[in-house]
């Protein structure tokens, strides 16, 4: 008890002196009311769950921009951005933080953003609809906020997996926000082009940061389909392709599905845009979806927690945790769960549509099945290459290229479509029939 007390006055006096700090660098004239109100926010933070530490970090962050010719706008508009999860400095308050990693993702969840998981399994947002926090509509991919996300997550639950308990139920539904935050921002990403699609502005970032994306890891799981499975329509896009950093690790992370065809990203929020109450949260009751909407839904990307394999090294702290978080999960809402079975459940457990088209995934090599990615090592090349294949004709290139992958499997598990056409033996012939390209 006297240790926790010292500690507590001693975190108290820390803060009083970085606080001073601040206001010296301003003249008297200019701190009329600036300490009062820089006092009253640090009494709300702390009300508002924040301890010491992160209450500290925010005042740091103050005294390190530049001096404003009006400190009471800085100080509203940090606020502002603090208020904003997944800011900057939210971010640096987050990690500043001394709660255990459990604490901090709770606090963020329920605290501050007021989630809750509805009666139908659906995590909302402002849930009580008097949360002083909102998500931030747009995130950058590269920014601090997704490696901090995925850190706490797996030291909470890397060694049990999300279904310990309700908090990992929400943790396995936010992957959805966070989702829709990259994507926002990549959808709106600067490109020459005013009509390039959702992959050209993918590319576009990826050139501009000098990054490299990963496309190895399978892709079954996101070309499901209502009817007999002919060919992938959609391929992987993981970012980053590899990062050996063994905390705050940013390898294979986002996760981007794109139609082969249209390069438009699928996700479920293709889908959920259409089904907004006026409050801004989703309807996720089932009733009123279109097939094309449940396709969407089936097929759509997924946060990483975990750390996927694909053709890359996983670090020693992140082993395993992908089959851990992200592949055995809680269960998904009700409205994903009738994508997937055809089956739409009551909250009370009562079929209420029974016999929709389930969406089911082909089975992989490993399975005994006949998928292979048709974007791979190749990247983008693969994907031109694949295209220049008439739509007529692409069932029976695809069978060719599963057999060519099978005959050489150690070799060519992730060499992707171009190296197949590239293999000499594959080149066309006038007598190739359907089968040519």
């Amino acid at each position: 008890m006297v240790i926790a007390t010292f500690r507590h006055r001693w975190q108290a006096w820390r803060l009083q002196q970085v606080s001073q700090r601040y206001l010296r660098r301003y003249p008297v004239t200019a701190q009329a009311t600036l300490p009062t109100t820089l006092a009253t926010q640090l009494a709300t933070l702390r009300r508002e769950g924040w301890d010491v530490p992160a209450c500290r970090a925010y005042v740091t962050a103050l005294t390190n921009q530049r001096p404003a010719p009006a400190p009471a706008a800085q100080l509203d508009r940090a606020w502002r951005q603090l208020h904003r999860v997944g800011s900057d400095l939210y971010t640096t308050m987050l990690r500043a933080s001394r709660l255990a990693p459990a604490a901090k993702l709770r606090l963020m969840l329920t605290g501050h953003l007021q989630a809750a998981v509805d009666p139908h399994g659906f995590l909302q947002l402002n849930a009580t609809g008097q949360a002083a926090y909102r998500f931030s509509a747009q995130l950058n991919p590269l920014c601090d906020y997704y490696p901090l996300v995925r850190q706490l997550v797996c030291q909470a639950y890397g060694r049990t997996g999300l279904g310990r308990d309700a908090l990992g139920h929400q943790l396995h539904c936010f992957r959805s926000y966070l989702d829709r935050a990259a994507l926002a921002y990549l959808r709106a990403y600067p490109h020459p082009q005013p009509a390039a699609t959702d992959y050209q502005r993918l590319l576009q970032f990826l050139a501009d940061h000098q990054l490299r994306a990963d496309y190895t890891t399978n892709a079954s799981l996101h070309n499901r389909t209502a009817q007999p499975f002919t060919y992938p329509h959609n391929m992987k896009v993981q970012l980053t392709a590899n990062d050996p950093a063994w905390r705050y690790n940013r390898g294979r992370m986002i996760e981007l599905i794109v139609d082969l065809t249209s390069e438009q990203f699928i996700s479920e929020w293709n889908a959920y845009q259409h089904h907004r109450r006026a409050n801004g949260q989703v309807d996720a009751k089932g009733q009123g979806y279109q097939a094309a909407e449940l396709a969407q839904i089936a097929n759509t990307e997924s946060f990483n927690y975990g750390i996927p394999h694909g053709a890359h090294h996983v670090p020693y702290p992140y082993r395993h945790t992908h089959q851990r978080l992200d592949v055995d999960h809680p269960q998904d809402p009700a409205i994903r769960y009738f994508a997937l079975t055809g089956r739409l459940q009551a909250p009370t457990g009562q079929i209420i549509i029974k016999g929709q088209a389930a969406y089911r995934a082909p089975k992989t090599l490993a399975a005994g099945g006949n998928y292979v990615n048709i974007v791979s090592g190749g990247q983008a090349a693969d994907l031109r290459a694949w295209q220049a294949v008439p739509a007529d004709q692409r069932a029976g290139v695809y069978r060719r290229y599963v057999q060519w992958v099978k005959a050489d499997r150690r070799h060519r598990q992730y060499a992707g479509f171009a190296a197949f056409c590239g293999d000499t033996k594959n080149a066309p012939t006038p007598t190739s029939g359907i089968d040519a390209f």
